[in-house]
């Protein structure tokens, strides 16, 4: 093997070996089309999002005339904080102690919580109806 000839050096290429230089015109073109490729899909996220953002309601629009109402984010601490607790408390209480219609024509009515304790103990909890039986209309 002859280092001086040309023609040896082609021959390296051909059994496998790697070339010595570097092909730049591949590399510049390689480098442009991925450039190309994340503008391409920079543009279409831009045009995504501008088109969904399009076809969603105008939320936050109001009509005209209509004042925006604010919201706290936190609860607002006043000096009456533990007159209002037990006004809470009592009104509890009251719920929980007293008898009271929902609704007298249905015959649906509030007792009170000791109460209905007695009554679940005595009769115990009633049983469901299987799911069987709940959607067989011939029975």
């Amino acid at each position: 093997m002859n280092e001086s000839n040309p023609t040896q050096s082609n021959d390296a290429s051909h059994r496998g070996h790697e070339p010595d230089v570097v092909n730049s015109r591949l590399l510049i073109i390689s480098g442009a089309g991925l450039v190309l490729l994340v503008a391409l899909a920079l543009l279409l996220v831009y045009a995504t999002n501008r088109f969904l953002a399009d076809q969603m309601p105008r939320a936050a629009e109001k009509p005209p005339g209509v004042r925006p109402t604010y919201t706290r984010t936190a609860p607002q601490i006043t000096s009456a904080q533990p007159h209002l607790l037990r006004e809470l408390r009592q009104s509890e209480q009251q719920r929980l102690t007293t008898y009271e219609w929902i609704d007298q024509p249905a015959g649906i009515a509030r007792i009170p919580i000791d109460r209905a304790v007695d009554i679940l103990a005595k009769k115990g909890l009633p049983t469901g109806v299987s799911r069987s039986e709940e959607h067989d209309d011939s029975k």
